[in-house]
């Protein structure tokens, strides 16, 4: 049994930074969770991380939420992501909203726990500082990436919004609304390019929902929709296809894996 105050460095309740060792890749591992080897000395699994097994970083820093055969090559983790899915290097996702509508735009007004701030109302003798509650959050709900979207590199999404089923985000596009099932959108603001198929080939490919099965790939013709729904639907009649995995790993799974090590 493995001593975890050995493999923790930092325990939050937001999130948990264990040390990179070979014992904690080799956990990952066995759990079907493979992280590329980068130099970094920590890494931060967030406490709502759900992470299903075959999932790939290539640049760690952070764990999020993604989903069977997707893989990230780094940038933000406020993100949930499906199955699926291929996330280029830099994604990053828009942080704090500041109160345009107030007579300043500075946070101070709302939030004295950044250390500046604090040390302001300390030195300056603010004694009757009163949060003044900005008119909308400051941070808005995680964006969602949905199944088989691919994001390129140096995007920006917005935070609530979902990237739809699909969908593809070109390079160094800024995403401010949600994005369609099966769309391409580029630009700042991105905006429709076009559809991948016609609007009866997305409908029919959405029914399938074959995100949901580990080994399409082994049992169907991949290409385009006209060969991969004919061969789909006789590979579901056959039974051969096989559910992706139904767990989701956390930090408190990792934590146990660590500890039997």
């Amino acid at each position: 049994m493995a001593d975890l105050a050995r493999h923790i460095h930092v325990d939050h309740d937001g999130w948990t930074i264990f040390h990179r060792s070979p014992a904690f890749d080799a956990a990952l591992s066995g759990l079907r969770i493979f992280l590329r080897d980068n130099g970094r000395r920590g890494i931060t699994v967030r406490g709502d991380a759900r992470i299903s097994p075959y999932t790939n970083w290539d640049d760690p820093d952070t764990l999020h939420s993604m989903g069977f055969a997707s893989y990230c090559m780094g940038g933000s983790p406020d993100v949930v992501v499906g199955n699926y899915c291929s996330i280029a290097a830099g994604l990053s996702v828009m942080g704090e909203r500041h109160a345009i509508e107030y007579m300043s735009s500075s946070s101070l007004q709302y939030d004295n726990r950044k250390p500046h701030f604090a040390a302001i109302l300390s030195d300056f003798g603010i004694s009757n500082w009163t949060r003044a509650e900005p008119p909308v959050p400051a941070y808005g709900p995680l964006p969602v990436i949905e199944h088989d979207v691919w994001i390129a590199p140096r995007v920006t999404l917005a935070r609530g919004i979902t990237v739809a089923t699909g969908a593809v985000v070109a390079f160094g596009s800024i995403v401010t609304r949600d994005v369609a099932p099966y769309t391409l959108v580029a630009g700042a603001p991105a905006r429709v390019v076009r559809k991948r198929f016609d609007d009866r080939t997305i409908e029919r490919m959405l029914e399938t929902r074959w995100w949901n099965f580990a080994n399409v790939f082994g049992h169907c013709d991949t290409r385009e929709p006209e060969r991969f729904l004919p061969s789909f639907h006789a590979a579901r009649e056959a039974g051969v296809l096989r559910p992706v995995p139904a767990v989701r790993y956390g930090r408190d799974d990792i934590k146990l894996a660590l500890e039997r090590a």
